[in-house]
């Protein structure tokens, strides 16, 4: 559970001190939001207002917190057209790339 809530599983280390680090990091997002959850049940149980909800889950927390911290993507058509040039412009350019280092690696001995 952890590990999915705070990152723990998207980590892409080589050395084990970077391996550490990113644990410690998750470790701490993962409390936080434990200790989070605890304030807010115990909020909850003191007001009678959220009556019929199950109490406030980490995954649900986290869902709150990104939703007010990061910005909704933005689905206008200028955006997607924008995006779809952007990506076929690199597409292009990194097939570009590709041929020329694959007839440099034909001529070469």
């Amino acid at each position: 559970m952890a590990d999915e809530v705070a990152g723990l599983d998207a980590g892409q280390v080589i050395r084990w001190k970077s391996w550490h680090r990113w644990t410690v990091i998750c470790l701490l997002a993962y409390i936080y939001l434990a200790v989070a959850v605890a304030l807010q049940r115990d909020q909850d149980a003191s007001s009678d207002r959220d009556a019929g909800l199950i109490p406030v889950t980490v995954p649900e927390l986290l869902r709150l917190l990104r939703g007010t911290v990061i910005p909704p993507p933005r689905r206008d058509r200028a955006h997607w057209l924008h995006w779809s040039a952007w990506r076929r412009r690199h597409q292009h350019r990194a097939r570009q790339a590709h041929q020329r280092w694959y007839s440099y690696a034909e001529t070469t001995p």
